[in-house]
């Protein structure tokens, strides 16, 4: 079957999810902010980036995918015995299987955890935002949140780490060393990773 652009669709190509961001372009931005030398263009690729990693995040949240070859996003989030299930775009002819799909995002840092308002925030607000400030502001507050133990409200780890590359550990010292973009965020920041990093301590 075809797609609409008449080429020739692939019945199981591959998932692809918004990746997470290279910690070289985050310590950009943050090193211009700080000399006072805000980088419109990076802070732009910057906060575009952080928006398709949460939207792919909380597509995973709500079981769905955009597909690979038309772009239509739909629901896969029941497993149907492990059969197809198929683009709503008649057109398109590409499917999948729920195995494939919870595949394609497993060990990928994008299942959501314990920070759905976080991500959904960011998401919510971003497209709204104008002005460098803004969008500063709310990268900033994004980078800087945490999954939280609803049962005790205690922090668990960084949300950074579903949207930086590394390991947990050294996204948290990466952010730690970061200049600060506002310096509430940064002052609870610190006293939340100190106090976060000693449980995770405890529970090893």
């Amino acid at each position: 079957m075809n797609d609409p652009k008449g080429q020739a669709s692939e019945p199981f190509a591959k998932i692809k999810w918004a990746p997470r961001l290279q910690p070289h372009l985050v310590q950009r931005l943050y090193e211009a902010d700080a000399k006072r030398m805000p980088d419109v263009e990076l802070c732009d690729d910057v906060g575009i980036r952080l928006y398709l990693r949460c939207q792919s995040i909380l597509q995973v949240r709500d079981g769905k995918v955009e597909c690979p070859e038309c772009s239509a996003v739909f629901d896969v989030s029941a497993p149907r015995h492990d059969g197809p299930v198929h683009c709503p775009n008649k057109e398109c002819g590409w499917q999948t299987t729920f195995a494939q799909y919870k595949k394609s995002w497993s060990k990928r840092r994008i299942f959501p955890g314990k920070a759905i308002p976080a991500f959904q925030t960011y998401y919510d607000s971003y497209p709204k935002a104008r002005t460098y400030v803004e969008k500063i502001l709310l990268i900033d507050a994004l980078i800087h949140s945490f999954h939280w133990d609803l049962e005790v409200n205690k922090p668990n780890r960084s949300v950074a780490n579903n949207l930086i590359e590394g390991n947990h550990d050294d996204v948290v010292a990466f952010l730690n060393a970061l200049s600060g973009g506002d310096v509430n965020i940064k002052s609870k920041w610190m006293q939340t990773t100190e106090y976060m990093m000693r449980r995770r301590k405890r529970k090893c």
